[in-house]
């Protein structure tokens, strides 16, 4: 889970740096607007088409496995 959280916070770490050098080299907001846009839609569309129905795990499936490593 580590992993996966890391990877996420990222965007909160190269974010800020990529819109910057756009307006530094643009003078302008609207290019880091329209990138951050882009990668939303982009999520977006891969969450729709990558990812399949989510259903809950049934208790007595696991269970079995917890008492095996319990033991």
């Amino acid at each position: 889970m580590g992993i996966q959280n890391a990877i996420g916070n990222l965007a909160g770490i190269v974010a800020p740096v990529v819109t910057g050098v756009l307006v530094d080299r643009t003078g302008r907001y609207s290019l880091g607007f329209l990138l951050a846009g882009l990668i939303a839609i982009a999520g977006a569309a891969s969450w729709f088409l990558l990812v399949r129905r989510v259903e809950p795990i049934a208790r007595s499936a696991i269970e079995p496995k917890i008492a095996a490593a319990a033991a």
